[in-house]
């Protein structure tokens, strides 16, 4: 008994370009957006990437910041700061330190 296999993956397969290639405008025109997506995803990206700023706010909840004439602005804490515990504790290293 005689058995063949065919493989007809390689008669289908065919790459996005050689599409383009093809007679019908439905199909080039569907072709042309999905090739032409990723590159306006990615002009569309790098447009937010240059106009975002973050900014972060480091400061503790309860903290007021002022600032004296020609110095920093320095953040005070109020006594009803929510610190965390190692904030707590790196404040009064600091604070016995000096």
């Amino acid at each position: 008994m005689f058995q063949a296999s065919i493989d007809c993956s390689a008669k289908v397969r065919r790459s996005p370009r050689r599409a383009l290639s093809d007679d019908d405008p439905a199909i080039r025109s569907i072709m042309q957006a999905i090739i032409a997506e990723p590159d306006k995803l990615k002009a569309q990206l790098n447009v937010l990437k240059a106009n975002t700023q973050v900014t972060v706010d480091r400061r503790p909840l309860g903290a007021s910041v002022s600032a004296a004439p020609g110095a920093p602005p320095v953040a005070i804490l109020t006594v009803s700061a929510q610190l965390t515990p190692s904030e707590r504790e790196a404040l009064q290293k600091a604070v016995s330190a000096s």
